[in-house]
């Protein structure tokens, strides 16, 4: 896979050369001189990609040309008179120069909007990392399958696929790692949706010591190995946790004597790692394997993945409750009725959770082999 390095830094540089010199006009005077710089294709629209978002401005658009549309947009001027007077009355009202105003009408769209550069000349290195991070995902977007192998992952990667949902296996190696991840077009629904969730692992790997990710494309496969330059890792993955914490917070409200450790470390299930969102205890005696029964929120599925990962929990003598989604299964959820399945639709039901950790509970203190 051809990512970007510093060797890419001359005509970068002259990209970035060209935003900067366009600073307050629209982004299409800019595109018609990007678009004759000599450079491979795909990594040329990764860059203007990156550098658009760097530059920012996009909300703060959105907002003034919806404005802007609302008071000049009614029925057709058919004259310039009235055209005219009417921008000039829109320019009274809104407190903007009648000269600035009509720029602003469309402002909001991508070619439109007028370039800024709030933070001065992009760095060169930000627009390599930015563009890779594109990159990656345009080929993440178009897998069967996609493995992943870790040096020095201190579980972010595999927690942020788990918090998005995404379908991965995760096994411990004598000094790595291993996650394998289904690939959008591996699945029959909502493949768009997928492809974006698997994309979002890009920007993890900058966390990791050492990486190596295979692509299965189908007819080809694309492998990408570090070093490669992308953005830091952010220091707070906010799509990890929250849903968690939700319903935790939940579950506290309906019982208070229960205590419950959210995020806790990864089960080891042989070589197979699981990975519960929350450990819900209480006072009765904890079943052999983990002190407490386990909670996993499950984001994609099919029945053959919610069969292995209850087995895994099996072998690593953790009973557990898992929440499903019933839509983003691609199959009715034959396991809606078993105790070790809860599946919601829009909302979880913490009681519904409350009843079945109970039952899973009560169980497992029967028959610790159960």
């Amino acid at each position: 896979m051809n990512v970007l390095d510093r060797d890419d830094l001359p005509w970068i540089g002259e990209l970035v050369d060209i935003v900067a010199r366009a600073e307050g006009q629209p982004w299409r005077v800019a595109e018609a001189e990007l678009e004759r710089v000599a450079a491979p294709p795909k990594q040329l629209a990764a860059v203007t990609g990156a550098l658009r978002k760097l530059v920012g401005g996009r909300a703060a658009h959105t907002r003034v040309a919806r404005e802007v549309r609302a008071i000049v947009l009614a029925a057709p001027a058919l004259d310039a008179h009235a055209r005219s007077a009417r921008l000039e009355a829109a320019a009274s009202t809104l407190g903007i120069p009648q000269h600035e105003l009509e720029p602003l009408l469309w402002s909001d769209l991508p070619r439109e909007r007028a370039i800024e550069l709030p933070n001065g000349r992009p760095d060169e290195l930000d627009v390599i990392a930015h563009a890779n991070v594109q990159l990656v995902q345009r080929a993440l977007g178009r897998a069967y399958g996609v493995h992943v192998r870790l040096w020095g992952d201190d579980g972010g990667v595999l927690r942020g696929a788990l918090a998005r949902g995404l379908i991965v296996t995760a096994t411990r190696e004598r000094d790595h790692a291993a996650l394998s991840l289904v690939g959008p077009l591996a699945l029959c629904h909502r493949t768009g949706v997928y492809g974006r969730a698997l994309g979002q692992l890009a920007p993890l790997l900058a966390g990791c010591d050492r990486f190596e990710v295979a692509i299965d494309a189908g007819d080809h496969a694309i492998a990408l190995a570090s070093p490669i330059v992308l953005p830091p890792v952010p220091a707070i993955d906010r799509a990890v946790g929250y849903a968690a914490r939700k319903l935790a917070r939940e579950l506290a409200k309906l019982d208070r004597t229960l205590a419950i450790d959210v995020l806790p470390a990864p089960l080891e299930a042989g070589r197979t790692l699981v990975c519960p969102d929350m450990i819900v205890r209480r006072g009765a005696a904890p079943p052999a394997g983990v002190d407490g029964v386990c909670v996993e929120l499950v984001g994609f599925w099919t029945e053959s993945y919610l069969d292995k990962k209850l087995a895994r929990y099996r072998d690593a003598d953790a009973p557990v409750v898992l929440v499903v989604d019933h839509r983003r299964g691609d199959e009715p959820l034959a396991h809606a009725t078993a105790e070790h399945v809860v599946g919601y639709t829009r909302r979880v039901n913490a009681a519904a959770v409350a009843a079945a950790i109970s039952n899973v509970r009560s169980r497992s203190c029967r028959s610790p082999s159960a």
